[in-house]
């Protein structure tokens, strides 16, 4: 990846926005999380190396925020950014499935490796279904969140009925969006995450 690379990080809520962006600070990159995007002019990040954007949508009808994430990311100008990453719940709660797809149309990318493991807390990724200490997610609370459930059967499944033919890769690895190779190095100063809110 190329010292110049940029990366837009798109978030269903303003805590995996700002999550996101730890990797890339602590190892010098600029970032930016913005709390509400569509109020957000694009010439005021255009500097950043790593923009998240926190597009409130965990709650929403499937087709709602599929909506939101296509008129975020058109805004944000997708073209200007050589990464695209779409953070989702460990626990694949929130539209996991309709916001990766409006990503995917927003960006222009035909292909989507989907990677929820979060080994630290337990979530791995076994054959396409998420476990939760070792419990596959169908058998654990998590799968019966009242206000979003996650998709319990394989993931490689979820998206092929979603969507057929779309080039769709699952992964059971976990790591920080490749934040070394992006900055360059391991050893550079950590920067702060700068924040947009509305005043």
């Amino acid at each position: 990846m190329v010292e110049r690379s940029r990366v837009l990080i798109v978030a269903d809520d303003l805590t995996g926005a700002m999550d996101s962006v730890g990797p890339f600070a602590e190892v010098g990159v600029e970032t930016w999380v913005v709390a509400a995007p569509m109020q957000c002019d694009p010439a005021t990040i255009a500097r950043a190396r790593v923009v998240s954007v926190n597009t409130d949508s965990r709650h929403l009808p499937a087709a709602q925020a599929a909506t939101r994430v296509r008129e975020i990311v058109g805004r944000l100008g997708p073209g200007d950014f050589d990464v695209v990453v779409k953070k989702v719940d460990s626990t694949l709660r929130g539209n996991v499935v309709a916001e990766t797809l409006a990503l995917l149309e927003a960006s222009g990318r035909q292909r989507a490796v989907i990677a929820p493991a979060f080994p630290a807390q337990g979530r791995t990724v076994e054959g396409g279904v998420v476990h939760v200490n070792g419990v596959p997610l169908a058998q654990t609370g998590f799968a019966r969140d009242a206000l979003s459930p996650p998709p319990l059967a394989p993931l490689q499944q979820v998206f092929a009925e979603a969507r057929p033919g779309l080039g769709v890769t699952v992964s059971g690895a976990a790591g920080n969006f490749g934040s070394n190779r992006i900055s360059g190095s391991g050893s550079r100063m950590a920067q702060p995450t700068r924040i947009w809110r509305p005043l």
